[in-house]
């Protein structure tokens, strides 16, 4: 049986994604990145200082600040236009006993990286940090027991139990 969804993307459930994708992000690899390139801007200021002025004086910190404006871009300026491309957005999906129709691809329950269950919505990621949610209060079946009965990895599931 095939159930059809539209959701309508608003700021607060990109924003809600967002948070619950980065509880799950590290952000240790940014971090060091940005700091090497910080640690190679200094110390090549201070080999200028001390050695004449060439050209490897002058390109390594030309690299690490252009290294430093990419991660700024990546990390945290890129997630920002995702939100105002993805806002009042309507998207369908529709479930099937297989898997989630997205678009024309068919991705099955068991190639989803993980599905997670939170009091306002479902959250399906494709890959560590992508995917999409959907809010449950335009479902009008019930989403959970078709996850529970799908053929998906119990440990990629996590749903919120239910209160005794």
């Amino acid at each position: 049986m095939e159930y059809k969804i539209k959701t309508n993307y608003t700021k607060d459930m990109i924003i809600d994604f967002k948070r619950f994708t980065l509880n799950k992000k590290s952000f240790l690899k940014p971090a060091i990145l940005y700091l090497l390139c910080i640690a190679v801007i200094v110390c090549s200021f201070i080999y200028n200082r001390k050695f004449e002025l060439n050209f490897t004086t002058v390109i390594y910190p030309a690299i690490a600040i252009i290294g430093g404006i990419i991660i700024t871009m990546v990390y945290y300026v890129k997630p920002k236009s995702d939100i105002s491309q993805l806002e009042n957005k309507e998207v369908e999906y529709i479930f099937n006993n297989e898997g989630v129709l997205l678009g024309e691809d068919l991705v099955k329950y068991e190639d989803f990286f993980g599905i997670y269950e939170t009091t306002d919505y479902f959250y399906f990621f494709v890959t560590d940090g992508e995917g999409f949610l959907i809010d449950k209060e335009v479902l009008d079946f019930d989403l959970k027991s078709i996850l529970e009965n799908s053929n998906i990895n119990k440990k990629k599931l996590k749903l919120l139990k239910k209160a005794k």
